[in-house]
């Protein structure tokens, strides 16, 4: 039996691959660069309809929380993130995040696994909605690259101790 993340290709099939520190790495970072220009777009376009969506969305992660249903927590909290990405207006960075978030749901899933507890802190997008809501957007940009980078070492950690031992697997 194979470990690791199911990949999509056209017309090739689903296939198993295996799971790097550096794979993780490389799409946190993007996801970082992306949030930046998500919010710096989506900025001057918000309105009620989007505090009204950011309200919505960030309510079915934290009801997904109380609920300790970890599938639907990092699907609400990936569309929860997502939010940016829709309404910043811009159909390459939209199609670019949707890529991303195949990955990133599988990470979030082995972060979880990392941190030994089916779902996260209930409140910990409180201080996200906070700020895409206020008036800073630079304190918005900050904090969602922090809020990316949340226990991000221990991510790695266990990732590396994955890879160590499907090393050491390989070879016995």
């Amino acid at each position: 039996v194979q470990e690791g993340i199911l990949t999509s290709i056209p017309y090739a099939g689903t296939f198993v691959i295996d799971v790097t520190a550096k794979d993780i790495d490389d799409a946190y970072s993007l996801n970082k660069v992306l949030d930046e220009f998500a919010i710096e777009l989506t900025w001057p376009l918000r309105d009620q309809l989007f505090f009204d969506e950011l309200d919505r969305r960030h309510e079915a992660v934290k009801q997904a929380t109380r609920d300790r249903d970890t599938t639907r927590q990092i699907e609400t909290a990936l569309q929860l993130h997502g939010l940016i990405h829709e309404w910043a207006d811009n159909s390459v960075l939209l199609e670019t995040w949707q890529r991303l978030t195949s990955r990133l749901q599988m990470y979030f899933a082995l972060h979880q696994r990392a941190r030994k507890e089916p779902v996260p802190d209930e409140d910990i997008h409180e201080t996200y909605v906070r700020l895409l809501k206020g008036a800073d957007m630079r304190a918005s940009q900050s904090h969602a690259r922090e809020h990316i980078g949340l226990d991000f070492e221990e991510l790695l950690a266990y990732a590396r101790s994955l890879e160590q031992r499907d090393s050491k697997g390989a070879k016995a």
